[in-house]
């Protein structure tokens, strides 16, 4: 299981780094910005592979995480007073009230990948719910320059509103607070996903 998860480590931190020069590439750009769908499907898949304690609690809170997490951006994009006034561009895939498909999922890796690693810092479950929040709107700081430079949303004003991210720690919290209600093991490969995930936003800094 140890080799299985560092090989699965190894392809996460490969998949982002061809992702990286990809998006970068002024050749290859509009290409892989079409397959940034299919590089939160893969991720997601990696990761729920390691996960342990499959049971029917656990298979009903992803769900719930996906549907809360695609229903507050379906109210955010459809009024503003979620996030802000913001629209999503075509790069993400098909579309649903506004919203892509996708998204659901991209809340389930963001929260299960911030949970996992805030459950490895800490032992309460409450601080371990507002940490990963946290964790949540950390990941959020660096992915909103790098998805506005590569036409995944845009926001009717020239910065970020600072209820974006009050709004987005308060959804997460919401979902990590029903995460308390479950054991979930360490996953070695969703703390991975978190940093290289990380780092991956804030390299990508440097070319925006």
């Amino acid at each position: 299981m140890k080799n299985k998860s560092l090989a699965i480590i190894l392809i996460l931190i490969i998949l982002h780094l061809v992702g990286l020069f990809g998006l970068n590439s002024e050749d290859w750009r509009t290409v892989f910005r079409k397959l940034i769908p299919v590089n939160i499907l893969i991720t997601t898949v990696l990761v729920f592979a390691f996960h342990r304690n499959w049971n029917t609690k656990f298979i009903i809170l992803p769900i719930v995480t996906i549907l809360t997490g695609f229903i507050s951006e379906v109210i955010g994009v459809q009024s503003g007073l979620l996030f802000g006034d913001y629209f999503y561009e075509e790069n993400l895939g098909p579309k649903i009230f506004g919203v892509p498909i996708i998204l659901g999922l991209n809340w389930l890796l963001l929260i299960y990948c911030s949970r996992i690693t805030a459950n490895f810092l800490l032992n309460n479950p409450l601080l371990q719910a507002l940490t990963a929040s946290f964790l949540m709107v950390l990941l959020d700081l660096f992915l909103e320059p790098f998805a506005i430079f590569h036409d995944m949303w845009e926001w009717e004003q020239v910065t970020v509103p600072l209820k974006n991210y009050i709004s987005w720690f308060g959804v997460a919290l919401i979902i990590q607070l029903l995460f308390n209600r479950i054991k979930i093991d360490v996953n070695n490969v969703a703390i991975a996903a978190y940093v290289v995930m990380l780092s991956f936003f804030i390299l990508n800094l440097y070319f925006v």
